[in-house]
């Protein structure tokens, strides 16, 4: 009975566990398309309005880079073609040095500041404007979107705390008004 009874709290503490480790990974946020063009022309620049809403009783800080990030793809009416072109907020290469003395270059790469988080208050939304340019080859009828939201950096070096993680991808598929 006593081996039953440390089995059960076992599994218990276990499952109590892992069931929290799961519940850090959650998003307390919910993101959708808010504003969206009717059709998108080939070779022209579109703007979608998207809004993160907070989901939880307190307040969110998210960190925006890399950020909104997204990809088109698109099947030409002869069945060639297919494109696909992605799009980020992300900071990479801050400057580059090259030495010609020494023969030596260097990189210096970002490093995030408070001006890349925001903060949502308990029930609140921000809205993130994305700003897609479909290419001139597209000439299909359609094209397929996806959105994805990285908050990519905790902020602990910078002494703010933030949400970090990837969302679930948010679709649409969209006309494409011929030229």
């Amino acid at each position: 009975m006593r081996m039953l009874m440390k089995y059960m709290i076992c599994s218990c503490l276990l499952y109590l566990a892992v069931a929290s480790a799961q519940a850090k990974h959650l998003e307390p946020f919910s993101i959708r398309v808010v504003e969206k063009p009717k059709e998108l022309k080939s070779g022209e620049s579109h703007t979608f309005i998207l809004e993160i809403r907070n989901k939880s009783n307190t307040p969110l800080t998210l960190c925006l880079t890399p950020g909104m990030n997204w990809n088109l793809s698109w099947t030409n009416p002869d069945g060639s073609g297919h494109g696909m072109f992605g799009g980020s907020r992300s900071k990479f290469v801050v400057a580059t040095n090259y030495d010609p003395e020494t023969g030596e270059f260097t990189c210096k790469y970002f490093h995030y500041d408070k001006d890349d988080f925001i903060t949502i208050v308990a029930g609140g939304t921000k809205r993130i404007n994305v700003n897609i340019e479909l290419p001139q080859e597209c000439t299909g009828s359609t094209v397929e979107l996806t959105f994805n939201f990285e908050s990519g950096y905790d902020g602990s070096e910078i002494g703010i705390v933030a949400w970090t993680g990837k969302t679930r991808p948010i679709k649409a598929t969209l006309p494409v008004k011929k030229a």
